[in-house]
C-alpha cells in the first residue's frame, strides 16, 4: 500500500510539474462518509491512535471523492506520525453557503516557522525541511494534497504553535472549470 502511495505522488507531481492538471472525476458527493471511511482506514492502520470526526452543516459539493480521500488520508497519517500518540486526532467538517470547511488537528510539537514557509513545497520533509526519503515518505504528500485542492478552487494552510498543529482547506461547493487549472506552475525554464 505504501509503495503504491509513493507510486502514485511521483506520477502525481510529475503531472503537475509538466504543467498538466490533475485528473479529477467529479460527482455530487457527501464529503462525511468520505471522511469516516478514510478515519476507518487510519485507524485500522494505526490502532493505537484515536480519531475524532466533527461534522457540521450540509457537507455536499461537486468534488472528486478519491481525491479528497486522499487528502484526508495524508494530512491524517501526518498527524499520526508527528502528534503526541496519548491525545486524540481532530478532523472537522463545516458546511459553509458557498463552500466546506475541514480541518485536522493534532497535538505535538510546532512545526518551526521557516519549515512551515514551504511546507507545501515538494520534496520538503521534517525538521530540517529538504531531507531524503525515509520510513516511506518521499516529502510529496503535502505538495499532492495542495495540487488536489486547488483543482478544486480551494485553499489550504498550515497553522501550528505550542498547542498542536492544524491544516486546513477549503472546498468550494461547485468550481468553474477556468479555476480547476490554477495550479502551481510548469517546470522552471530559462530565459532565452
Amino acid at each position: 500500500m505504501r509503495l503504491r502511495q509513493m507510486l502514485d505522488q511521483l506520477l502525481d507531481f510529475t503531472q503537475t510539474r509538466l504543467g498538466r492538471a490533475l485528473t479529477l472525476h467529479r460527482q455530487r458527493t457527501d464529503l462525511g462518509p468520505v471522511a469516516r471511511h478514510v478515519i476507518d482506514e487510519l485507524e485500522a492502520y494505526h490502532p493505537a491512535s484515536t480519531f475524532v470526526l466533527e461534522r457540521d452543516g450540509d457537507l455536499n459539493g461537486d468534488w472528486d471523492a478519491g481525491r479528497l480521500a486522499q487528502v484526508i488520508s495524508n494530512l491524517g497519517g501526518n498527524a499520526v506520525q508527528h502528534g503526541r500518540a496519548e491525545r486524540p486526532i481532530t478532523v472537522r467538517l463545516q458546511g459553509l453557503a458557498a463552500e466546506v470547511r475541514v480541518s485536522v488537528h493534532n497535538e505535538g510539537p510546532a512545526i518551526p516557522k521557516e519549515l512551515r514557509a514551504r511546507i507545501f513545497d515538494p520534496l520538503t520533509r521534517g525538521a530540517g525541511g529538504r531531507l531524503p526519503p525515509h520510513k516511506g515518505s518521499i516529502g510529496l504528500g503535502l505538495y499532492i494534497c495542495r495540487q488536489i485542492v486547488l483543482a478544486h478552487g480551494g485553499t489550504i494552510e498550515v497553522a501550528s504553535d505550542a498547542q498542536g498543529t492544524t491544516f486546513r482547506f477549503t472546498l468550494p461547493r461547485e468550481t468553474a472549470p477556468e479555476a480547476a487549472l490554477a495550479l502551481a506552475p510548469g517546470p522552471q525554464r530559462a530565459a532565452p
